[in-house]
């Protein structure tokens, strides 16, 4: 399954606009969907959907969200920002983030707040005052180089000198100056734009990807950096990336038609969100179904194994009555031999009638000897 990259999320974001100046209602969560309930005028509710550090999109329902009891971190977001309005929502510089900026009236004041929700790692999402201190987060967690905790001032992970918001020709040159990679590498890296956007950029500019950054000279660095910053200005013109071997199935998904895409069987959607939210459901419908037959599958063999362990539980008292059985005779051999030898020898010499009627006039016999089956030639005997 794919990650979205930071500029697959400046053009998701460009489309998040309808969510402007609208009214939050509620918060819910289930499982690692997060949703904000949002009243859009004059089209109804919507759902701010976000499957925590995998992707995000606005969809019309919340499927598949048990609210019954809501997290205490939803508790705190219902109280502090139910019937509140987003007035901005933005990518944070060329993060993988986004910035919710949302306003309440609280009595006679205006009270700013920033919800932020961070695609990367785990994910989270982060509730801010207007000052951006952490006033509390989904996941309290501490970094090597930051630290979400409440009271704490939000700081972004360590930025990129180079960047989609930053294409610096100077840092360019010398970066690949100090480098030797594939130039398509070094853009899909450094500019944090993802494999597909760097090919992209390099057809654009008609310059091998293969070629190293050390062999980069001015007129491929401008060539690279126009096509960088052209892709940025494309219309929004969305299309799915069809499975070759499966015609329901959406591999990718680009925010326009990618020259480097030109041989793929492609199907057009009417909105980046709209093709994000379809490549995201089916491969979690198809994660969920795999997760299901593995949690079947995981049932049935532990049920088996349960029948195994009765069974190897059966052997092994089996093996413990034996045992002990077998440890009692040979700690009584000699008696045990001394009844067998008797028994035979009055066999032979009295018969069998004379040694029942011993057997029943004498105490101590009838105590030993529990049941005689000449015909068997078997003697039970109780040690």
């Amino acid at each position: 399954m794919k990650q979205i990259t930071s500029m697959d999320l400046f053009f998701l974001i460009k489309e998040f606009e309808m969510l402007k100046n609208q009214r939050i209602d509620n918060f819910y969560k289930s499982d690692d969907n997060f949703y904000i309930k949002i009243y859009v005028k004059n089209k109804g509710n919507r759902f701010f959907v976000f499957k925590i550090g995998t992707c995000c999109f606005i969809d019309d329902n919340k499927d598949g969200c048990d609210s019954s009891f809501p997290e205490n971190f939803v508790l705190y977001l219902r109280k502090y920002l139910n019937n509140s309005y987003i007035t901005d929502i933005k990518q944070v510089e060329s993060e993988r983030i986004i910035d919710f900026k949302i306003e309440k009236k609280e009595n006679d004041d205006i009270c700013c707040y920033h919800l932020m929700f961070e695609m990367f790692a785990k994910g989270n999402v982060i509730l801010c005052d207007d000052n951006y201190i952490i006033k509390n987060s989904l996941i309290k967690r501490k970094y090597k180089d930051r630290a979400i905790m409440v009271s704490d001032k939000y700081e972004l992970p360590p930025k990129k000198d180079f960047s989609i918001f930053n294409m610096d020709y100077d840092y360019f040159m010398k970066k690949t100056c100090e480098t030797r990679t594939e130039i398509v590498k070094f853009i899909a890296t450094e500019f944090g734009f993802g494999g597909k956007y760097a090919e992209e950029v390099c057809i654009r500019s008609g310059i091998e990807k293969g070629i190293y950054t050390n062999n980069i000279n001015q007129d491929i660095a401008k060539k690279l950096i126009c096509s960088a910053i052209e892709l940025t200005k494309i219309q929004i013109k969305p299309f799915g990336v069809i499975d070759d071997n499966d015609d329901k199935l959406i591999n990718d998904f680009i925010p326009y038609l990618f020259k480097s895409f030109s041989d793929k069987k492609l199907i057009e959607f009417e909105t980046f969100n709209e093709l994000i939210k379809a490549y995201y459901s089916q491969h979690i419908k198809a994660i969920d179904k795999k997760q299901t037959d593995y949690e079947n599958k995981m049932k049935s063999l532990n049920v088996r194994l349960l029948k195994q362990m009765e069974q190897l539980k059966s052997i092994e008292d089996e093996i413990e009555f034996e045992t002990n059985k077998g440890n009692l005779i040979y700690s009584n051999y000699a008696l045990v031999e001394d009844i067998i030898k008797n028994i035979n020898l009055t066999l032979k010499e009295k018969g069998s009638d004379f040694l029942k009627e011993k057997i029943k006039e004498s105490d101590k016999l009838k105590k030993i000897i529990k049941k005689l089956d000449l015909k068997e030639q078997s003697v039970n005997v109780e040690l």
